[in-house]
């Protein structure tokens, strides 16, 4: 967990944005070793005035489906995307990034982990 826990923002995503707009973090990581408690942490200091939105994932035992581990990401941020009407959409997974592309959501790649 040391690597959630040591981990800033890349970018201020309020450069991007104007007076009318709202912050929304849509974030999959994983529930296990605090690292949820972590991430609350974190948005509470660098955004604490953005929606935080943890999507869960599969069980640990399911993950060794990576497609569908993958599905099962993009199906959840999309249905929060759609559901809270984001416009552009930051991830660092080109995998979610690309599976959030062919399905018409605005999504820009920041860092490059797999």
């Amino acid at each position: 967990d040391i690597c959630y826990r040591e981990s800033v923002p890349l970018i201020n995503p309020k450069n991007f944005m104007n007076e009318n707009d709202r912050g929304i973090i849509i974030t999959s990581r994983p529930t296990i070793y605090n690292i949820e408690e972590i991430t609350r942490r974190q948005c509470a200091k660098y955004f604490p005035d953005f929606e935080l939105v943890m999507t869960g994932q599969l069980p640990v035992e399911e993950k060794h489906d990576w497609k569908r581990w993958q599905k099962d990401i993009v199906d959840r941020k999309e249905n929060i995307i759609k559901e809270r009407g984001v416009y552009v959409y930051f991830d660092d997974s080109p995998s979610i990034v690309e599976g959030l592309r062919e399905r018409g959501i605005h999504t820009i790649q920041l860092g490059g982990r797999i």
